[in-house]
């Protein structure tokens, strides 16, 4: 029964003088499977400034930060659960955010921050492939083609079939510059 999940949770946050961590918590979670997506994420903001180290929690935020279109606001939040050492659950969240974002911002020629994401998951972006197809092109870019070759290949080795991968292939090979053949 959600309604009476949200509720009880909602009556547990009023009905308490100072609320723990967890009942923010359980309000956001029943305000998110309710489609209450600003005040999940406000929920799950108060939780974190009871207990920050709720890596999960920020995770989820960060990706209903990215549904609501701040940006800026979840690719903090997933770039800080990626530097904490995460469990395996708030990592894949994290990341999933992060691969997102550097979609978007690949699409506005945001470059600096496709970057900044890659540089910041660290050790996680060894685990996704859209983000090492994010560093083979921006590595092709840099020139760096024996970088850019090896996160391909590491990519293609997690999801053999990615769009990413032809627009890094195009920069590893070389264009002609005549119609002419030598």
């Amino acid at each position: 029964e959600p309604k009476y999940a949200l509720d009880d949770a909602r009556a547990w946050v009023v009905a308490t003088p100072d609320p723990s961590a967890l009942a923010w918590a359980s309000l956001g979670q029943q305000q998110q499977n309710s489609n209450f997506t600003g005040a999940a994420a406000d929920a799950y903001a108060k939780a974190l400034q009871k207990d920050p180290n709720q890596l999960t929690i920020r995770a989820q935020r960060s990706k209903l930060l990215l549904e609501m279109r701040r940006e800026g606001q979840a690719s903090e939040d997933a770039c800080v659960v990626l530097e904490a050492h995460p469990d395996d659950r708030a990592a894949a969240l994290a990341l999933e955010v992060a691969e997102a974002l550097c979609d978007k911002y690949e699409a506005a020629l945001r470059d600096d921050e496709v970057t900044r994401m890659v540089q910041r998951a660290g050790k996680y972006a060894e685990r996704s492939p859209k983000m090492l197809a994010h560093r083979a092109r921006l590595a092709a870019m840099d020139g760096d083609i024996v970088a850019a070759k090896r996160d391909l290949k590491r990519a293609k080795q997690l999801k053999p079939d990615l769009p990413e991968y032809t627009r890094v292939e195009r920069l590893l090979k070389p264009q002609r510059t005549s119609w002419w053949r030598w």
